[in-house]
């Protein structure tokens, strides 16, 4: 559109919309709308802020996100704004305010009205002059029917005027000006002037000024609600300006809110303004009433009814004097109630009625038609399908409406208006049928308003004479019901059923409040009751119950209206004589719950006692199946169940055993009735007795493989229904309740799923059992499992969360809190059945050495119960004493009890020391005792468990009292010198003894009085036989006795005493002396500095001799161990003893490899190796002794000889779950590989170690190999070479890596190595990799073939990309390694071990093996795969391939290209950087040039040969020298040398035998060619071109050598 066209548009528009203002054709006097679109311009002069003047400019824009981006710029300019904002901001503010308050768009409508408000808040008082132009629409925005711009509006105006009372002067002050906005809005504005059809669809035009004036109308109401009368008389004339004839168009708009606030206005002006209604009395009838009448009122019908209500009050002369219509005003008013409340609420039929009373006589209609047309008018509103939900208020307006009219009808048009527009309602709605389906009342309760109905004046006298009829219409319904074996039988019961409903409640409400009804019409109906009732008793008697429909109309005329059909003697006689006869034998037919009602309908009677016993003798009847018993008990027992029955249903011997077997199990485990128990228990109909003897039966059924299912649901059920009464079983101790437990909680591990998990629902409801009805004895549930312990015992897990939810008592006596903890008898029992003689092998772990092999257990068989998780008694108490002392609190709660609790904390302490000990015992070889089953998950859980004893023992040891009473008990407790006790009792508990004196010392200290007693109570038991009692005080009493005099002299007393024995005379004592210098040099550091030089000589060669053999095994043991100590001392002292000891450890070894390694050779091994490695470490010191030295070189090769072959012995015994040989098989390794002289026979033996099952002796082998093998590839790279034979690789080396491991071995893995099967795989590949270096081109090949014909290399290669995540696309990063060395060990984690190794030896495949690399690479079919491999690789695996590679050209060229003759004329230059190799070879002053390239991914991408410089030789046979040197290097195992001097050799033999030109006299003639043709007479060669120019220069085509004739072709 043109500027022009827009101008032209924009006058004729404005000359439009000013003719909606009154103005005149020269100009008007009257102020312009501030609601029209159409403004004049605003003067933004005096603003400064050149960007409020913008953003103010955007406020006039036509798009509403630029106007609410506007608004909300400025909102934020004012609150940012130090300062006030300035008048001519407030003057253009209140001119755009209007407008922008009466936005189509809703945001901007919100927006605005903020922004208003924090203008106003932020200007003060300098706003007031403006409040005349902006009250009006800021008030009416407060009624926008849109709820945000409503509230924005109301914060907006509270944030200005935050009070009521200064609200109310707003509106009293600017009263005038806001009527005069309303009255603007409502009768000046027009759809065409609020909106811009242009901009706006008419749609949001119409909206716009519907909610414009709604909230105008709203306004205008509040303002006369609100303010008091002598403020409206002010402005009385404005108010009566408003309502000028067009207004009333508004009652009947199209835009409900409209409708709405017009109606609210009309009856607001009546109660304030009645005068201004009275004036207009003729347009008000016309717009309430000719037009508002018949009109569409949808959602206002409420406020339209009120205020026709309220001007017929006010004025009814609007229906007859001031109504102008056509047709009379009831004709009118007969179409709005046809209409009904059109979607409206309730309250709009209340109005209805009161309108019909208070219209003018003369109005309301007379003669029996017109009354009955509006009473069909009436019924056809009330039933329309949208008044469903007012049915209570419609029906009665139709009541209201049916009495005002039929007063002024004589009685006989009475009856007849009663029975045409009554009676039909009663019929329909006791005999429904489609003919009067048109009288039917919807909703709930229709009974009460059909009661409600026949209340009118004069229905009861018509009704009367109908009921007869009517019950003999119910009676005949009853008799011709269809027999059982129709299939519409149930249909027909049903419909009886509910025909007797309607009629029961009928006359209950009728009965009710019967204030209007004659005596003789309740007369009446209580005798057609009665009679139906009789009718209906005969008809079930007559057909044995079976018409159950029948019962049911009996059962609800006794509910309904029971009392007043029992005060009648006749049917009280019928009831008691039926009870008493016939209903026993009617009690299993379809007719029973009914029948049970009408039974305890009659409980007051004397009767109901003997029908009762009779019912309940017909119910244990044996003939009965189980589901009709069940059936009947149901009903018989309901919360409807007289108390009176109770007593004796509790009595009954028979109905109690009948309810036992109901709801117990049979012998195939089927509960004929799960949850029968449950549903009786609230009505306390089944004695106790009962209820434990069926709760024993299903406990006992969960322990048997039959019935656990249904014994579970019935438990979980009862459970869930009844918690008070499980707890009460629980809690019983006559009862089975803990085995109920048990066998819940044992279920939980069932296998099957469908029984686990309901037991796991049981156990969750038996936790929760008690509650607020009855308190579950937890304790003495875990007192009994953790003293009684089976397969069946509860979980130490539930046994926790019992004891989380025991209270704790602070004020407990120690009786009682001791009470409710396990016995420690119980506890030292258990113990006592686990303490067996150690394994002999721990020795090396134990404190007490070789002492060992001292205990006896006298050939004793224990047997130790395990419970269901496998766990022995004595754990189970540790577990949970652990959990009981673990915080803080339960400590002091123990320690508060004082010198009562001290002896039993004791006692917890040792059994806890003495449990964590044998639980190690047992974790470094599992198996070894019956503390718990052994696998790999109870071993973490009892690792965790020595942890928590430990940290437990140290946390009570460090509280003050009981640390010093431990140890004043500690230094009284010594043994009285006869005990010889060697029971592995004795030994644990010293072990305990020795652990927790030396904590407590630790943490308290000593003094010379406590060093003086310990002095003496080792004094004392050296006396005594007691050796396990003597050394747990050595090892206890060790830190106060460090440094003291008594411990020197009693070093040196056992020095002098093992001096003088001999162990084939006195093993005993030199035994028990070895055991105890032992321990006194193993506790006091430095103890051998103080014995006496020469003794301490005596005694090494004294003891040298018992190691070659004259001592038992324990003898050579413990002096193994003794001589790491002592011979520090003498490092100095030279002489044979040195070479004497080195071959008594040969003679020891020598020992060992000729029998089976047992547990008891493991302590001997471990010793020996021990001083071995002490002897290594006193010859590497400074001015080590030279003997020593020598005689350590001379026995180098027998000690690794003997070393090695006690590797051999132990490669076949596993030591992961084996400590000690774990330790020993470690040490042995350590040893082994400081030998120098590592010469071995045949290193094919220790191939087959690589698959030993120690990591100790795998890792041995495998050093031994990668040592040997790169050496001895050189003698076999000559013998391959003299002898011509072909080299190959071991076949025990190929065995090892013939199967391919799992990689679900690294998801099983819990240690911190590798899976030993996965190491023996990838160590064995380290070692065939070994066999490339060092040896020859041949022998490579030769592996290379054997690797090739074998397919060996795929395996490795798969588990490589599969674990690197190359097959899923996404490999791991490797930056982190080198990749060109792994060094085992050096990794936390075994994964990223693993995937170290995996590159380290892809690494190695692409290095030594790129052309089968290459291969498996090209055969891979997955894309991902082998994109992601090719991207990996060139980042990773290249480059170090790509600089050793290059790097070995390099070194190639300097020796062999630079000083070898043959390759003079060659020359080789490497680029590092480039990855290129330039390669120049110089022919007759002239170079011939190629270049090899290597790509980013090489090898897996082939190297590329280039050609740069051709000379001599055409180009096919250039192109044939490239070809031949890149394939030498693809199919050679990618030998760059091997391609170079392949292309060395082409051009050496295309030049061999070349001449000199005789013409030129060189070899290269200008066009680099060779001289080739050849003169047939003298034989010499030329160049072609050189002959060419010679013939053309001499014109002549001769020799020209010889002048012969020469043929040039």
């Amino acid at each position: 559109m043109s500027k022009k066209f827009k101008s032209q548009a924009s006058s004729a528009r404005l000359g439009n919309g000013l003719s909606g203002f009154g103005s005149t054709a020269f100009g008007s006097s009257a102020r312009p709308s501030t609601l029209s679109y159409i403004q004049e311009p605003l003067d933004y002069s005096g603003i400064s802020d050149a960007n409020v003047v913008v953003t103010l400019k955007s406020l006039s824009k036509r798009d509403a996100t630029t106007k609410g981006k506007a608004l909300e710029d400025l909102q934020a300019h004012v609150e940012v704004a130090q300062s006030e904002p300035d008048g001519s901001l407030l003057e253009v503010w209140a001119q755009l305010y209007p407008r922008l308050s009466i936005d189509s768009s809703r945001r901007v409508r919100q927006l605005a009205h903020g922004l208003n408000g924090r203008i106003c808040a932020r200007s003060g008082k300098r706003v007031a002059k403006h409040l005349s132009s902006i009250a009006g629409p800021w008030l009416a925005g407060t009624y926008d029917s849109d709820r945000a711009a409503a509230k924005a509006a109301q914060e907006a105006f509270a944030l200005v005027f935050p009070t009521a009372e200064k609200a109310q002067g707003v509106r009293r002050t600017f009263q005038q000006s806001i009527l005069d906005y309303c009255t603007q809005a409502v009768l000046h504005e027009s759809v065409k002037t609020l909106s811009d059809e242009r901009a706006v669809s008419k749609d949001d035009a119409e909206a716009t000024y519907a909610r414009v004036v709604a909230t105008s109308l709203a306004l205008v109401g509040v303002l006369l609600e609100t303010l008091p009368s002598a403020d409206v008389a002010r402005c009385e004339a404005a108010y009566d300006d408003l309502l000028q004839s067009s207004i009333w168009a508004y009652a009947t708009h199209a835009d409900g809110s409209v409708r709405r606030h017009m109606h609210r206005l009309v009856r607001q002006y009546l109660r304030s303004q009645p005068k201004a209604i009275e004036r207009q009395l003729k347009d008000v009838s016309t717009a309430y009433l000719y037009k508002g009448l018949p009109s569409d009122q949808f959602g206002t019908s409420v406020d339209f009814m009120r205020t026709v209500e309220a001007l017929t009050l006010a004025c009814p002369i609007i229906w007859t004097e001031h109504y102008s219509g056509k047709k009379p005003a009831i004709s009118r008013l007969r179409t709005c109630l046809k209409n009904g409340s059109q979607s409206g609420v309730a309250e709009f039929w209340p109005a209805v009625g009161t309108l019909i009373r208070t219209l003018p006589a003369e109005v309301l209609p007379t003669s029996f038609d017109d009354i009955a047309d509006l009473l069909l008018a009436v019924r056809e509103g009330v039933t329309r399908k949208e008044e469903k939900f007012n049915s209570a208020h419609s029906w009665q307006a139709y009541a209201e409406v049916t009495s005002t009219l039929s007063d002024s009808l004589p009685e006989d048009a009475q009856d007849q208006l009663v029975e045409k527009r009554v009676l039909p309602i009663v019929r329909q709605y006791l005999y429904p049928a489609q003919e009067t389906v048109d009288w039917a009342i919807s909703g709930a309760r229709s009974s009460i308003v059909v009661a409600r109905l026949i209340k009118i004046r004069h229905v009861p006298v018509v009704l009367e004479r109908e009921l007869e009829n009517l019950a003999d219409q119910l009676i005949e319904q009853v008799k011709l019901s269809q027999p059982e074996q129709s299939r519409d039988f149930e249909k027909s019961q049903r419909e009886i059923s509910a025909t007797g409903e309607r009629w029961a409640a009928l006359m209950r409400d009728l009965g009710e409040d019967n204030i209007g009804l004659p005596d003789s019409f309740m007369v009446a109906v209580t005798s057609q009751e009665s009679r139906v009732l009789r009718e209906s008793l005969r008809l079930l008697t007559a057909r044995h119950g079976k018409p159950y429909g029948a019962a049911a109309v009996v059962d609800a005329l006794l509910r309904e209206s029971g009392a007043r059909l029992k005060s009648d003697l006749g049917v009280r006689e019928t009831l008691e004589s039926f009870a008493t006869n016939d209903l026993a034998k009617l009690m299993h037919s379809p007719s029973q719950l009914q029948l049970i009602r009408c039974l305890y309908a009659i409980s007051d009677s004397s009767s109901f006692r003997s029908a009762f016993a009779m019912v309940i003798d017909g119910l244990i009847d044996p003939e009965a199946n189980s589901a009709d018993k069940e059936k009947l008990l149901r009903g018989l027992f309901t919360r409807h169940t007289p108390k009176s029955v109770i007593p004796a249903t509790l009595e009954s011997r028979q109905l109690q055993t009948l309810i036992v077997s109901l709801a117990s199990a049979d012998d195939a485990g089927v509960v004929p009735c799960p949850v029968l128990l449950a549903e009786l228990l609230p009505f306390d109909v089944v004695s106790p007795k009962t209820i434990s003897s069926i709760l024993d039966n299903l406990s006992a059924r969960l322990a048997q493989e039959v019935g656990a299912t249904d014994a579970l649901k019935s438990l979980t059920y009862l459970a869930s229904r009844s918690p008070s009464t499980m707890a009460q079983y629980l809690t019983d101790t006559s009862t089975r309740g803990s085995d109920l437990i048990s066998g819940a909680v044992r279920l939980e591990q069932a296998q099957d799923d469908q029984i686990a998990e309901l037991a796991t629902k049981l156990s969750e409801k038996l936790t929760l059992s008690g509650g607020s009805n009855g308190t579950l004895d937890k304790s003495a549930l875990i007192k009994q499992n953790l003293e009684t312990v089976s397969e069946s015992s509860l979980p130490m897990a539930t046994l926790m969360s019992f004891m989380q939810q025991q209270p704790f008592d602070k004020d407990e006596s120690w009786e009682a809190t001791v009470q409710a903890l396990p016995s420690l008898d119980t506890w030292d029992q258990s113990l006592n059945s686990i303490m067996t003689v150690p394994v002999p092998s721990l020795a090396i772990l134990s404190p007490h050495g070789d002492a060992i092999s001292l205990v006896d257990d006298g050939h004793h068989s224990k047997t130790v119960q395990l419970d269901g998780e496998g766990l022995s008694q004595a754990m189970r108490i540790a577990v949970y004493i652990i959990n009981v002392l673990r915080s803080d609190d339960g400590r002091m709660r123990m320690i508060s009890h004082g010198d009562l609790a001290l002896e039993w904390l004791r006692r917890i302490i040792t059994n806890l020391s003495i449990t964590a000990t044998v639980a190690e015992e047992n974790l470094s070889i599992p198996g070894t005792n019956r503390m718990w089953a052994s696998s790999p998950e109870s071993d973490r859980e009892a690792l965790d468990f020595v942890v928590e004893a430990r940290k437990l023992t140290q946390a009570l040891c460090n509280a003050p009292s009981l640390r010093t009473w431990l140890l004043r008990e500690a230094l009284d407790s010594q043994a009285d010198g006869t005990g010889t006790s060697n029971s592995p009792q004795a030994y644990y508990t010293s072990l305990a003894f020795g652990t927790l004196v030396s904590d407590l010392f630790e943490v308290s200290g000593n003094d010379a009085e406590t060093v003086k007693r310990c002095e003496e109570v080792i004094r004392h038991l050296r006396k005594s036989e007691d050796i396990f009692a003597l050394l747990s005080r050595i090892q206890g009493f060790a830190l106060p006795l460090a440094g003291s005099q008594y411990m020197n002299r009693l070093c040196n007393e056992l020095v002098a005493d093992l001096t003088g024995l001999d162990p084939e005379t006195a093993e005993p004592a030199v035994f028990r002396g070895l055991v105890t210098l032992n321990a006194v040099l193993r506790t006091q550091e430095d103890m051998a500095e103080c014995i006496a030089k020469q003794r301490l000589i005596f005694l090494v060669k004294h003891v040298v001799a018992w190691l070659q053999g004259s001592g038992s095994e324990a003898v050579i043991t413990e002096t193994a161990k003794l001589l790491p100590s002592l011979l520090p001392a003498m490092k100095d002292m030279y002489g044979e003893h040195w070479t004497q000891i080195l071959e008594a450890l040969e003679a020891i070894w020598s020992n060992l490899q000729a029998g089976e390694l047992t547990e008891t050779c493991v302590p001997t091994l471990h010793a020996t190796l021990k001083l071995l490695g002490t002897l290594r470490g006193l010859a590497t010191e400074d001015e080590a002794n030279e003997d020593l030295c020598d005689a350590l070189k001379a026995h180098d090769g027998k000690i690794f000889s003997s070393l090695l072959a006690l590797l051999v012995s132990s490669s076949q015994v596993p030591d992961h779950a084996h400590q000690p040989r774990r330790l020993v098989n470690e040490l042995l390794a350590r040893q082994l590989s400081k030998c120098k002289s590592k010469t071995m026979d045949d290193v094919h033996d220790l191939y087959a170690l690589l698959g030993s099952k120690s990591r100790a002796v795998q890792g041995a082998a495998f050093e031994l190999l990668h040592a040997s093998i790169p050496v001895a590839q050189e003698q076999i790279s000559i013998d391959a070479a003299i002898e011509s034979k072909t080299a190959s690789l071991p076949d025990e080396l190929l065995s090892l890596i013939l199967e391919v491991p799992s990689l679900d071995l690294m998801e099983d893995n819990d240690d911190s190595d590798l899976p030993q099967e996965l190491q023996s795989y990838l160590s064995s590949w380290r070692l065939l990799f070994d066999h490339f270096d060092g040896s020859s081109y041949k022998v490579k090949s030769d592996y290379i073939e054997q690797l090739k014909d074998g397919a060996y290399l795929p395996g490795l290669l798969d588990m490589a990309l599969e674990y690197l995540g190359h097959t899923r696309g996404k490999p791991v990063d490797v930056a982190r390694f080198d990749i060109a060395i792994y060094q085992s060990g050096l990794q936390d984690k075994p994964a990223v071990d693993l995937q170290w190794l995996l590159t380290h030896l892809f690494y190695l495949s692409l290095l030594h093996l790129p052309s089968l690399t290459k291969s498996y690479y090209l055969d891979v079919r997955s894309r991902q795969t082998s994109q992601a491999v090719e991207t990996w690789t060139a980042k990773f695996i290249s480059p170090p391939i790509i600089t050793t590679s290059l790097q070995a050209v390099a070194d190639w060229s300097e020796k062999s290209v630079r000083e070898d003759p043959e390759y003079e004329k060659m020359a080789v230059k490497v680029g590092m950087r480039s990855r290129e190799i330039s390669v120049s070879y110089v022919v007759d002053e002239q170079t011939m040039a190629i270049k090899i390239v290597l790509s980013e991914a090489y090898p897996l991408a082939s190297a590329q040969v280039v050609g740069v410089s051709r000379v001599a030789v055409k180009e096919e046979k250039w192109q044939s020298w490239l070809r031949s040197c890149q394939g030498v290097i693809t199919f050679s195992n990618g030998s760059i040398i091997d391609g170079l001097s392949a292309w060395r050799k082409n051009v050496t033999g295309a030049l061999k035998g070349q001449t000199e030109c005789a013409i030129c006299y060189s070899i290269i003639s200008g066009d680099k060619q060779l001289p080739t043709k050849r003169c047939p007479t003298c034989k010499n060669l030329f160049h072609a071109s050189c002959l060419y120019k010679w013939f053309k220069t001499s014109n002549a085509s001769t020799c020209p050598l010889c002048r012969e004739a020469f043929n040039f072709n």
